[in-house]
């Protein structure tokens, strides 16, 4: 009888039909492995930790994504800043070049 209640309870947890939920993928997570009496038990088990690591990758990438596109953007920013200043630069000794030739 408390096996066919484990059984059911594994069911419950994790659902075929939609995805877990965090709070699902705890349950699933707080049993340990040894407290797991049959194949479907430790089948969800292990989906369960699966899927708590592909959560965890995917928020790591979506992280990494963000950040990399805020230090290109931020690359951008400091090259178009120097070139603008390169530009503005090299501009005033051009206008100041010809004023120098005159007054040699």
């Amino acid at each position: 009888m408390a096996s066919s209640a484990a059984s059911g309870d594994a069911t419950n947890i994790l659902p075929a039909s939609a995805p877990p939920t965090l709070t699902q993928q705890d349950d699933a997570l707080s049993r340990l492995p040894t407290d797991i009496s049959s194949p479907h038990e430790l089948t969800d088990w292990l989906d369960a930790v699966l899927d708590r690591l592909e959560n965890k990758f995917q928020s790591a990438n979506h992280q990494y994504d963000v950040r990399m596109q805020e230090m290109t953007e931020r690359i951008d920013s400091l090259e178009n800043s120097i070139q603008g200043s390169v530009s503005s630069k090299a501009g005033s000794e051009n206008v100041h070049s010809p004023r120098q030739g005159n007054s040699e």
